[in-house]
């Protein structure tokens, strides 16, 4: 009895921690898919004004 609640502790601990992470992922791969985007923007622009 009171090793499963150990294991459930620890379970939903675990998965808690995983929840964490994979929104952490996330939120990086926005950031760098956002930090991407504006690099492409800048050297867009810098194109765009070096054949004026």
């Amino acid at each position: 009895m009171f090793s499963d609640k150990i294991a459930h502790i620890l379970n939903m601990f675990l998965y808690s921690i995983a929840h964490i992470l994979n929104l952490l992922l996330l939120v990086f791969a926005h950031i760098l898919s956002m930090f991407a985007y504006n690099c492409e923007l800048v050297l867009h622009r810098r194109e765009v004004i070096a054949k004026r």
